[in-house]
C-alpha cells in the first residue's frame, strides 16, 4: 500500500509538472513579442527598456550599465530582436544615457543599415512609452585604481603615487546624476603633503539636457577638485556652478561648444567645510572634429582657465576599439606645455547586473602626463560629467566601424 502511494504521488507530480511546462510554453507562444523581448533584455541586465512595434518598424530603447563596451550591448539586442520577430522587420535600436536618447541604429536581423545621431524623431515616441526596469535610485560604488608620477625634481628625480579612488554614482531622474569620490593613497613618494592624505574629491550634481537639432546642455553644481601644480599650500577644492553647451554637426563628427564656470575657493578640513565667495569666472570655447573612417579626433580649445591664464590647447587622439591614445600641446600665459594621455579598459568585460546597490570596478582607466608640472597651464576643475565618455562609444562613425564591419563579416576594428 505504501509503495502504491509513492507511485501515485510521483504520477501526480509528473502530471502537474507537465501541465506547468505546457502552460508556460503556451503562454510564451501567445505572449506579445514586444513583451517577450522586453523580458529577455531585462534578464540580460539592461535597463530603461521600451519596445514599440509600428507596422514593420520595431523601436527598442535601452540603457546599458551591464556591458563595458557599448557595441556588445547593441549586438545582443539585434540578436534577441531577430529571435522575436520575422525577417522583414526593420529594427531601430536607441541607446539611452540617463534616459536621454543618443543615437538611432537601424537595420534588420541580417545586419546594420544606417546610424543617425539625430534623435528628434524618436524623442516624442519615447515620451509616450513607459520604460521598464528603470535605473533611477540605483547606486553604484565603483573602485578606480590611480597612478601619479612627477619627473624633474633635482632632489627627487622621480616621484610617484599609487592610489585607490572609490566613486559613488546614482541616477536620480531623467538626465540627473549624483557622483561623489574620494582618493585613498596606497603608496606615495610625492613631496607635497596634501597628496599623501585621504581626501574628498568631486561631489557634484550633473543635469544633462538634449535639446532639438543635436544640442546638449550640461549643468553641474557642487564641490569640484582640480590638480595642485604650484605648492602644497594651494587648496584642492572649488565650489560653484559650471555649464557646457555644445552642438553636433555632420552626424556627430563635428562639434562646437563653450564652457562657463563660476566658482569659489573651498577647503574641507577635519570634517568642516570652509568656503569663500564665488569670485572666479572661467570660460572656454572649443571645436572638435572626428574622422569617421580612422576614428581620429582633433580638438582646439581656447579660453581663460583656473589660474586666470589665457591659453590655447590642441589635442589629437585616436581610438582603437576600446583603447584611446592622445597627444596635446598648449600655449598659455605661463609658457608652453605638452604631453600625452591614454584610456584603457579594465576587466571584467561585463559588470554585475544593476541592483539597488552594486559594487564593482570602473570600466576604464584614464591617465594624462604633462611634460612640465611646474606651470599650471590651462588647468580645469573636474565636475565628473560623463558626457564625453559616452560620446566616445556612441559616435555615429565609430559605431559604423565597429558594428557595421562585424555585421558584414569584415573584422572588428579599423
Amino acid at each position: 500500500m505504501t509503495s502504491l502511494s509513492k507511485h501515485i504521488s510521483r504520477l501526480i507530480f509528473f502530471v502537474l509538472l507537465s501541465l506547468t511546462l505546457v502552460q508556460e510554453s503556451f503562454s510564451q507562444e501567445n505572449q506579445d513579442p514586444s513583451e517577450l523581448l522586453t523580458d529577455k533584455l531585462i534578464k540580460k541586465g539592461l535597463e530603461n527598456i521600451a519596445v514599440k512595434k509600428s507596422g514593420k518598424d520595431i523601436y527598442i530603447f535601452y540603457e546599458n550599465r551591464r556591458y563595458r563596451w557599448e557595441p556588445d550591448a547593441i549586438n545582443e539586442i539585434f540578436k534577441e530582436t531577430g529571435n522575436s520577430y520575422n525577417d522583414s522587420s526593420r529594427i531601430h535600436v536607441v541607446p539611452l544615457h540617463h534616459h536621454i536618447p543618443f543615437t538611432v541604429i537601424s537595420g534588420n536581423i541580417q545586419g546594420l543599415n544606417d546610424i543617425t545621431f539625430n534623435t528628434d524623431s524618436v524623442q516624442k515616441l519615447l515620451h509616450r512609452l513607459k520604460t521598464k526596469n528603470r535605473s533611477y535610485g540605483k547606486i553604484d560604488l565603483v573602485f578606480l585604481p590611480g597612478f601619479m608620477v612627477q619627473f624633474g625634481n633635482y632632489d627627487h628625480p622621480v616621484e610617484w603615487q599609487v592610489n585607490l579612488t572609490p566613486i559613488l554614482r546614482a541616477s536620480l531622474w531623467k538626465g540627473m546624476t549624483l557622483s561623489a569620490r574620494a582618493t585613498i593613497p596606497l603608496h606615495s613618494e610625492l613631496q607635497q603633503y596634501e597628496e599623501n592624505k585621504i581626501r574628498l574629491g568631486t561631489v557634484a550634481l550633473n543635469q544633462l539636457f538634449r535639446l532639438p537639432k543635436n544640442v546638449f546642455l550640461n549643468l553641474s553644481t557642487g564641490l569640484f577638485t582640480y590638480p595642485n601644480k604650484i605648492s602644497s599650500e594651494l587648496e584642492y577644492e572649488r565650489y560653484g556652478f559650471n555649464s557646457d553647451l555644445r552642438k553636433y554637426f555632420l552626424n556627430s563628427d563635428l562639434c562646437v561648444g563653450g564652457n562657463l564656470g563660476v566658482t569659489g575657493q573651498a577647503r574641507l578640513s577635519k570634517g568642516v567645510l570652509d568656503y569663500w565667495p564665488m569670485d572666479r569666472v572661467n570660460y572656454s570655447i572649443y571645436g572638435e572634429y572626428r574622422d569617421p573612417v580612422y576614428n581620429v579626433t582633433t580638438r582646439l580649445t581656447a579660453g581663460k582657465f583656473l589660474y586666470d591664464d589665457f591659453a590655447v590647447r590642441f589635442d589629437l587622439s585616436r581610438q582603437f576599439r576600446e583603447v584611446t591614445i592622445g597627444f596635446f600641446a598648449l600655449k598659455s600665459d605661463f609658457g608652453y606645455n605638452g604631453g600625452f594621455s591614454f584610456i584603457i579598459p579594465i576587466a571584467p568585460r561585463r559588470q554585475l547586473k544593476p541592483a539597488p546597490v552594486r559594487v564593482g570596478l570602473s570600466n576604464y582607466f584614464k591617465w594624462e602626463y604633462q611634460a612640465s608640472s611646474v606651470h599650471p597651464s590651462a588647468s580645469i576643475y573636474q565636475t565628473d560629467s560623463d558626457l564625453d565618455d559616452k560620446m566616445r562609444f556612441l559616435n555615429a562613425g565609430y559605431l559604423k566601424n565597429q558594428i557595421g564591419e562585424r555585421s558584414q563579416g569584415k573584422g572588428e576594428d579599423k
